[in-house]
């Protein structure tokens, strides 16, 4: 059925029924009375959708509009199916309410030219942009799953609350800078999503997944009352903070490179996964359970734990500043000592530090040499070592404030660590074997010279040092 002028239902109770066929409407549909029936075929309306009262039953198939879309009263009901913006022009949506009255399934915009501008808040299960820019505006966007396969979302200063998944396969994705969350799983596996500065919370009560892709955040925020956030793919990339409110999150097996702060209320599993600190001063908050970690500056740098908190490293701890530019490992309270634990059979490099407050006890002693790995102790620690190398001036050891000081290194094994450790011990024995000399030498002389009565003389003996 083709009609070349537009159709109108009037006032009254009339209804028209569609078959199942192609209905081509050329002038465009309005509805102000009566009840239209799409049937299950097609309708394509190459003009205006307007409705005002009555009500639209879609077609279950596809309906296209080439024009735009208002309605300001009256029922649209979706039937399951389709409406796709196709026209070549600028079109504009004004959806004109929520819930029943407003049943959007499936909205897609195709469009090889112009633009899709949103002109009032939209509700619908799935917002699907496969060719054109879609415009959202200052409005809210409330969605079951939004799909870019090839079109562009322009991000709204109004919300965008997804109850369902996200695709991106191509296309772009700027994301809105007011609030955004997401209830079902976000996956990136092509085109572009930028962030704008936004927060990106993650707020279903089912798992959820996050694939990055090459994508980066800015904020991230999961706020779960049930079950786990996993990270899968690639990792991700967190150019701001991390906050963890409640659930789980799960990084297992992935990277996370987060350059802002962590803040962690909740649970977070970092088991076989790496986190790496990328930002400049950086914060750690809530106890924290890595694999992994790592912080490397070539610019003096600070990083904070705050006490009350246990941050325990099961694989590779590695902190490296630079011999102009050390990295200060801090306390969030001064004076309290942070715990910072590596456990038996991690790994730690650590190099041209600037310790203070830090607690290492009930795990592998932290090793940091002073003289040959520029570190300095700035007092309050506990299982550090901090050996000062021998000099023609020096024979010391020193300690931290806690239990005390000797070796470090590039370190891996609990027997590479006692090696360095004894290798100190013999250079600070071999002074004072040198001292010890030097002094046999003063008393014999002194001895010799004597001639006002005898003198007996002990001389001191190295053997008395040999278990030192």
């Amino acid at each position: 059925l083709t009609i070349t002028n537009a159709l109108s239902l009037l006032r009254g109770n009339g209804s028209l029924t569609l078959g199942s066929t192609t209905t081509t409407l050329n002038g465009g549909l309005t509805l102000s009375g009566g009840l239209l029936t799409g049937g299950a075929g097609t309708l394509d309306i190459n003009g205006n959708l307007s409705m005002s009262t009555g009500s639209l039953l879609a077609p279950s198939g596809i309906l296209t509009l080439s024009g735009n879309y208002s309605k300001t009263g009256g029922v649209f009901q979706s039937n399951g199916g389709t409406l796709t913006f196709d026209g070549t022009s600028d079109q504009t949506l004004a959806p004109g309410g929520s819930g029943a009255l407003s049943d959007f399934s499936t909205i897609r915009e195709n469009k090889a030219s112009g633009t899709l501008s949103l002109s009032s808040d939209l509700s619908g299960s799935l917002l699907q942009l496969s060719q054109g820019p879609f415009l959202p505006s200052s409005h809210d966007i409330l969605l079951g799953g939004l799909t870019i396969d090839g079109g562009t979302l322009r991000g709204s200063t109004g919300l965008l609350d997804l109850n369902g998944n996200l695709s991106l396969t191509a296309g772009t994705f700027l994301a809105p800078t007011g609030s955004f969350t997401i209830s079902g799983n976000w996956s990136k596996t092509g085109g572009t999503f930028t962030h704008s500065g936004s927060t990106l919370t993650f707020d279903g009560t089912a798992n959820q997944t996050l694939r990055a892709g090459s994508g980066t955040f800015k904020h991230l925020t999961v706020n779960k009352s049930s079950n786990r956030l996993q990270l899968v793919g690639s990792g991700a990339d967190i150019e701001g903070n991390l906050t963890l409110t409640s659930g789980t999150f799960g990084i297992v097996g992935y990277t996370l490179t987060l350059s802002g702060s962590l803040t962690n209320k909740a649970t977070f599993s970092g088991v076989t996964g790496t986190v790496i600190l990328d930002g400049a001063n950086q914060t750690l908050s809530g106890s924290l359970a890595f694999y992994n970690l790592t912080k490397i500056v070539t610019t003096a740098r600070t990083l904070t734990f705050y006490p009350g908190s246990a941050y325990t490293i099961t694989g590779a701890l590695v902190l490296r500043g630079a011999a102009s530019a050390l990295l200060s490992l801090r306390s969030g309270i001064t004076d309290t000592a942070a715990s910072l634990k590596l456990v038996t059979g991690g790994t730690q490099t650590l190099e041209y530090l600037d310790v203070q407050d830090s607690n290492a006890s009930n795990g592998q002693e932290l090793v940091c040499l002073i003289a040959t790995e520029g570190c300095l102790n700035s007092t309050n620690n506990i299982n550090w070592l901090f050996a000062v190398a021998a000099s023609s001036t020096a024979s010391t050891a020193q300690d931290s404030g806690g239990s005390g000081g000797g070796g470090g290194g590039h370190r891996g094994s609990t027997e590479g660590q006692a090696a360095r450790i004894a290798t100190a011990h013999k250079q600070i024995l071999a002074r004072f074997q040198d001292h010890l000399k030097e002094g046999n030498r003063i008393i014999a002389q002194r001895s010799s010279s004597s001639t006002s009565r005898p003198t007996i003389v002990r001389r001191l003996s190295t053997s008395s040092t040999s278990s030192y």
